[in-house]
């Protein structure tokens, strides 16, 4: 009976995991050594991830297929996101990671170059599972600029419509989003409402415990 060797295998999940950009750091994140018992809302940010992922392998979600994690720094959003794109990636689903900050700068010098930013856009539209980490971190007192609503609007707008799942991390409230900016708000609330949790209190900062 022919099967795929296991050499084979490994560098397929090699190439997921590189088309992935996730950091190699990023790689070792998973549930087994997420310790949330460590803080107050920690179990159940482990509990929502892990249902999430259960659903986006047996594609039971639905219309409420993206995971939004907001709220206090330090709680581990960024780290139970990699659970499960980690996870997903190893079930041989696409996944692609962008970091807020770096990836808008990284944007940003694409600018002068067409195709640069088109390619980059279609690949944040279109695979399997985005994870966009940080939404809308940035300096104190500085708001974003229109180039930067337009694209962020622009990427979840298309994942909205098509119904790809998606995973969110901000620091933000969900009034803080709806104030940034409604529409793409309110996309972001409406798809990650089963999926959702939203952190507050410097008792669930790690760094700080």
């Amino acid at each position: 009976m022919a099967r795929i060797c296991s050499c084979q295998e490994q560098k397929r999940l090699e190439k997921l995991f590189k088309s992935s950009e996730i950091t190699p750091a990023f790689r070792s994140k998973t549930f087994a050594n997420y310790e949330g018992n460590r803080i107050p809302q920690g179990m159940k940010m482990l509990s929502c991830a892990r249902e999430y992922a259960e659903g986006i392998t047996s594609r039971t979600c639905g219309e409420n297929n993206w995971m939004v994690l907001l709220g206090e720094p330090g709680c581990g959003k960024t780290h139970l996101s990699m659970a499960v794109a980690n996870q997903m990636i190893r079930q041989e689903i696409p996944v692609l990671y962008f970091q807020h900050i770096e990836g808008l700068s990284e944007m940003k010098d694409m600018l002068r170059s067409e195709g640069g930013i088109k390619k980059r856009l279609d690949q944040m539209k279109k695979v399997l599972l985005l994870v966009w980490d940080d939404l809308w971190k940035r300096k104190k007192g500085q708001e974003p600029r229109p180039w930067e609503l337009e694209t962020v609007f622009e990427v979840l707008n298309y994942r909205y419509l098509n119904l790809l799942p998606t995973i969110i991390s901000s620091e933000k409230t969900p009034q803080e989003l709806l104030e940034i900016d409604k529409a793409i708000g309110s996309r972001i609330l409406e798809r990650g409402k089963k999926h959702m949790v939203v952190v507050e209190g410097l008792e669930n900062n790690y760094r700080l415990r």
